[in-house]
């Protein structure tokens, strides 16, 4: 991959960015200073502001039918799936949707579930599929659609999102993991709110609930007003993993199955942990560090057969996203994507992946394009970017690598900007800070892909 544009702000290589210093809100779970309850106003539209903690989150959630923590996701092709909570059984699982403002001409239906981990059970979980082939027809690209959860028992506020543009046409992907419910984040999810982009990808660590369940409800409730505009795409992460994290007795993903569907099914995988999808001319693989990757495994093998049915013409991007990263500097958590690379790395290079996106190291880096420990033309650029809100590591190695083009500790996010038309093939990468101002970039490079370029003779496959 042919990379250009020199990096911005330099100098500000490792200076880490202060966390926010307000008194931390009421919250049983405020053990530390990073961990605050976010405002009443995020977790309930109606509510005046203020503060409200677990036991206030749950009455909410148990005494409203109102709809709560709504978010979207894509479904496959001209499909959304739009999933919300409610404390009542009988309150619809419907969306009414349309083109214009207040007109809604077409109703979707769905299904209602809940589920339920030791003490704790969840409020009744609406999902609800747009783009019913059978009934409604594929939803258009490039179209804003304008919908209201629920029914009569409770109606929610008018929302809106956008479809994906078409395959020709250019795209912003926003790039994040390792969120949590703290001031940080809900900085996050105010200055992505304000960032143009179609849709989120998100390779891990969500809630940090940790087997307390009530702190998913907290942090979906954080993310609504996002979440519930553009469709956020999911990868597991190991705070994912409830039985690892805390709660021996749980069953591995049950809490994050339940609340994130992804589109397994439509691309052929027979997991949730790990799927494909199209945006524009984006390919992307999702994948999982808690699965089996092993040769011959089920993962292992949707992968192969997956990326052997791309088509770089239609989608000239091919990129990877899971947890663990396979290369970075920082002092936390060196080598724990190794066995994971030793797996998947080869096939993924064959593949001509461009990108590979992850979290799990709560800090900012970039690569060079890289493959089995060493720079190369035809390897990959890595971008870790845990940056969303958990508490940042601030310790990088010393020296800092060839390898590592860019790195830091801060909070943001990133943004993907592909082009469209003859421009297919490149694209920016753009890597914000929270504390930065609008416009102000802190690591940015120009991009373009294996399929547009010409193979270096050097490639090893």
């Amino acid at each position: 991959m042919r990379l250009s544009f020199a990096d911005h702000h330099a100098p500000l290589r490792g200076s880490p960015l202060k966390r926010g210093v307000s008194a931390p809100l009421p919250c049983s779970r405020c053990s530390s200073p990073g961990r605050r309850a976010p405002p009443r106003h995020l977790l309930a539209e109606t509510a005046p502001p203020g503060c409200v903690g677990e036991r206030g989150l749950l009455r909410q959630i148990a005494q409203s039918a109102q709809p709560q923590q709504v978010h979207i996701s894509l479904a496959g092709a001209g499909r959304v799936l739009v999933w919300w909570v409610t404390a009542s059984s009988t309150a619809p699982a419907t969306v009414a949707y349309g083109e214009k403002r207040g007109q809604y001409t077409k109703v979707a239906s769905g299904g209602v579930t809940r589920y339920k981990i030791n003490s704790y059970t969840s409020g009744y979980i609406h999902k609800v599929l747009l783009g019913q082939r059978w009934k409604d027809g594929l939803l258009k690209p490039a179209t804003t659609y304008y919908y209201r959860v629920g029914g009569a028992a409770g109606v929610g506020p008018e929302r809106a999102f956008k479809t994906l543009p078409r395959w020709t046409q250019s795209i912003n992907v926003a790039v994040m993991a390792d969120m949590d419910s703290t001031t940080a984040a809900a900085a996050t999810v105010s200055r992505l709110s304000r960032t143009p982009h179609s849709l989120l990808v998100f390779p891990g660590d969500l809630s940090y609930a940790n087997g307390h369940q009530p702190d998913w409800d907290t942090w979906q409730a954080l993310i609504q007003p996002a979440a519930s505009l553009r469709p956020w795409m999911m990868a597991p992460g190991n705070h994912e993993d409830e039985a690892d994290e805390g709660a021996p007795s749980l069953n591995p993903f049950k809490a994050y199955n339940a609340r994130w569907p992804m589109p397994s099914t439509a691309s052929g995988s027979p997991s949730n942990l790990f799927y494909s999808f199209d945006s524009s001319s984006i390919h992307w693989v999702m994948l999982s560090c808690y699965s089996d990757y092993s040769q011959g495994s089920a993962q292992y093998n949707w992968l192969q057969a997956d990326l052997a049915k791309v088509n770089r013409t239609v989608t000239p991007w091919l990129i990877a996203a899971f947890h663990e990263p396979w290369y970075h500097s920082n002092k936390d958590h060196q080598g724990s994507g190794d066995d994971m690379r030793m797996e998947l790395e080869l096939i993924l290079y064959a593949a001509k992946t461009d990108l590979v996106v992850c979290g799990h190291v709560h800090a900012y880096e970039r690569t060079l394009p890289l493959f089995n420990n060493a720079q190369d033309p035809c390897g990959m650029v890595h971008l870790t970017v845990g940056t969303a809100g958990a508490d940042l590591y601030t310790s990088f190695l010393s020296p800092q690598p060839a390898w590592s083009a860019f790195r830091q500790a801060a909070y943001g996010f990133g943004v993907l900007g592909v082009g469209g038309g003859s421009s297919r093939g490149e694209a920016v990468w753009r890597w914000r800070r929270n504390s930065d101002a609008a416009g102000v970039v802190a690591d940015e490079v120009k991009l373009i892909s294996h399929a547009s370029s010409k193979a270096p003779s050097q490639c090893r496959v």
